[in-house]
């Protein structure tokens, strides 16, 4: 929903999105929190994590990235757009939380009393790193053992996409902090989480 000018977007930010997928996000809050309004929509970044027990119809990134290396065939990726990666358990814990108070709050609001807690109708669901995806391709790199040589950085331009696509969208997640009660996790744990040893399959 953000234009992707600048870094680190906040929710209160203006929106202005660049395409019709991020029109269609934008107008989907609009409507969720007309009708109900004290739901959250959660903006979400890349979503990082191991695989899923269901088959998904097209790989993750990160298992993209790590099986295009380990074919050994240089592989191209953008180095001027940036994404705040989030890991899927941060998404879980979030999900959690935000369930648990709002049924605290249905609770309250059958005994007569007033809300204990007033949520933001928005929420900057992201990672704490501020990423290209050459970062990102080098770090699966470093951590599975491949060569760094086989990341080929082009710019976004090279690629005719035929959809606007905005450059920076990455966030500020204070708000997703102070919901988790930590930061959220770096991608270097997520790596961890997802392949524990360090060598390359």
């Amino acid at each position: 929903v953000y234009d992707g000018s600048r870094p680190l977007w906040k929710e209160t930010d203006p929106c202005r999105p660049v395409n019709a997928y991020g029109r269609s996000k934008l107008e989907a809050e609009q409507l969720i929190q007309s009708q109900w309004p004290h739901s959250v929509s959660l903006r979400s970044s890349i979503i990082v994590g191991p695989q899923p027990a269901s088959p998904l119809t097209r790989t993750l990134f990160l298992q993209f990235v790590d099986a295009a290396l380990t074919s050994g065939q240089p592989t191209t990726f953008f180095e001027d757009e940036w994404r705040c990666p989030v890991y899927v358990q941060d998404i879980v814990a979030v999900v959690q939380k935000l369930a648990a108070w709002q049924v605290q709050a249905g609770a309250e609001g059958k005994c007569g009393k007033a809300r204990s807690l007033t949520l933001p109708p928005v929420l900057n669901m992201g990672g704490p790193d501020r990423l290209s995806r050459v970062d990102m391709a080098l770090m699966v790199a470093r951590h599975r053992g491949h060569s760094p040589s086989l990341v080929r950085p082009a710019p976004s331009a090279s690629v005719a996409r035929g959809v606007a696509s905005p450059q920076d969208i990455s966030m500020d997640v204070s708000r997703l902090a102070l919901l988790l009660g930590r930061p959220p996790t770096p991608l270097t744990q997520v790596l961890e989480q997802i392949w524990p040893t360090c060598s390359a399959a």
